[in-house]
């Protein structure tokens, strides 16, 4: 829940920092709704796919791996609250860099924690499992970026 009012707090102080006329300048409500809704649906949405994509590989999972699986993804988001730090700073290539750099952490974060669950299955799968972990979450950094910064 941190992430979500970093990424509604950062992007309404970005918008101010950017925004020719700040006397007039009204905090965007409902962008904390918003944030809300993304990053639920992102921890919702993704570690269900990840789940289904482990399944279709033969990866069996109990339940405490299928907990492990969704904690895993909702951990890796605290990444993107330092760049929403960054996003403070109204210059559009520093706010790309903030995103790049720490999605790549959090990317790295998830395949090295989802490297226990796919130990078994041969490289070429596994090759296909960060690809699809990494493609996800190269989406939430668009997604992230594009709609509050």
């Amino acid at each position: 829940m941190t992430f979500c009012f970093a990424l509604a707090l950062a992007g309404n102080i970005s918008e101010f920092f950017s925004s020719p006329n700040r006397k007039n300048f009204h905090f965007d409500y409902p962008l904390v709704g918003k944030a809300f809704a993304m990053v639920i649906a992102m921890c919702l949405i993704i570690p269900i796919l990840v789940y289904i994509f482990f399944c279709v590989f033969g990866i069996n999972l109990t339940t405490k791996n299928v907990v492990g699986v969704f904690a895993v993804y909702s951990y890796s988001n605290i990444f993107f609250i330092a760049a929403c730090l960054l996003c403070l700073i109204p210059i559009n290539r520093v706010m790309w860099l903030g995103f790049l750099v720490f999605g790549v952490i959090s990317i790295l974060f998830l395949n090295l924690n989802y490297q226990r669950y796919i130990k078994e299955i041969p490289l070429t799968r596994k090759n296909f499992v960060f690809l699809f972990v990494t493609g996800f979450q190269v989406l939430a950094i668009l997604l992230y970026k594009m709609l509050f910064f």
